[in-house]
């Protein structure tokens, strides 16, 4: 593919996706003189993203657009999708990859069996249908184990030992968030319950995308919808 342009007769592009900063994105090297039907599929899948930036339309749907799509070309990819979605271009994606999903998109839609049943921006889904922490600990020595388990389970009441091994020194604890916690409140009663356990190192963190599209899965797999 020797080149990527638009026909004069079509509506002007917008600014960040003219030819060159498209045609540099799809070919690059050797990669110029290869016949799309005999490119592999990361190289064709750049072609179609390609044709889709240059597309005049106010309306860009993806399928997929960064799957087999090496590091540093994604993050191209995604540089263009958001000064696309500045212009005033509508982007619709789908994605497997939550990073993708957390790093392009302003509302999330979840699919579950083929129906929607969440639509929000990330952390609204994260508040909604998530709402819990995760404590992790580090222990020094497995003799510890018990004193930190019975702190961590007494200082957070909602709170419940994820990690099933015996002999983790990592400990992981599902604490659920009462709708009268404040984030600022449990990371404070967090930091002052660490300084006095013998612990290496401790992060409390909030449910991610991820747990979120497990909960829902959860929720609606069973459920005729």
């Amino acid at each position: 593919m020797n080149q990527v342009s638009a026909s004069s007769s079509q509506t002007p592009l917008v600014p960040i996706c003219r030819p060159r900063r498209v045609d540099g994105l799809v070919c690059r090297g050797r990669d110029r003189t290869i016949d799309c039907v005999h490119a592999h599929g990361g190289q064709r899948r750049r072609v179609c993203i390609g044709v889709a930036l240059m597309n005049p339309s106010k309306l860009v749907i993806l399928d997929e657009p960064t799957a087999g799509i090496d590091p540093k070309t994604r993050h191209q990819v995604w540089g263009l999708l958001k000064k696309m979605r500045l212009s005033g271009k509508a982007i619709v994606l789908s994605s497997h990859s939550m990073e993708e999903c957390e790093a392009l998109c302003s509302r999330i839609g979840v699919l579950v069996k083929g129906r929607l049943v969440a639509i929000g921006a990330s952390q609204a889904l994260k508040t909604r249908h998530a709402d819990n922490f995760f404590l992790h600990v580090s222990l020094n020595s497995l003799s510890d184990k018990n004193h930190v388990v019975n702190t961590v389970l007494t200082t957070f009441p909602s709170g419940t030992l994820a990690t099933k091994r015996e002999d983790a020194l990592t400990l992981k604890f599902k604490i659920r968030q009462r709708k009268e916690d404040k984030v600022s409140a449990l990371y404070e009663k967090a930091q002052t319950m660490a300084s006095s356990l013998p612990l290496k190192d401790f992060i409390l963190i909030q449910a991610s995308l991820e747990d979120v599209l497990e909960i829902l899965n959860e929720e609606y797999s069973g459920k005729v919808l």
